[in-house]
């Protein structure tokens, strides 16, 4: 099976870093380097929801930080966590 994997951004310059498609539905990951948790982090992913119709449980951010819980019902992963190498 072959993946594609995209980079979105709009008008404005709003950015996701990685789009894909799985099991017939476009997900996005936004990566962010800060190991501090901010709000902030999720607004991209946010405004791909709008745009997209996409739920929050289709997205992911993934961050520097050690603490992996959910924000608005965005799941928040940290960057070693060994699932996401699979």
């Amino acid at each position: 099976m072959q993946a594609y994997i995209y980079f979105w951004r709009d008008n404005i310059g709003t950015e996701i870093d990685v789009v894909f498609e799985e099991d017939m539905k476009l997900r996005a990951l936004d990566i962010k380097s800060g190991k501090t948790f901010s709000a902030e982090f999720t607004s991209n992913l946010e405004a791909w929801m709008r745009y997209s119709s996409s739920w929050p449980e289709d997205c992911a951010l993934i961050y520097a930080g050690d603490r992996e819980f959910e924000y608005k019902g965005i799941p928040i992963r940290r960057c070693n966590n060994p699932e996401i190498a699979q």
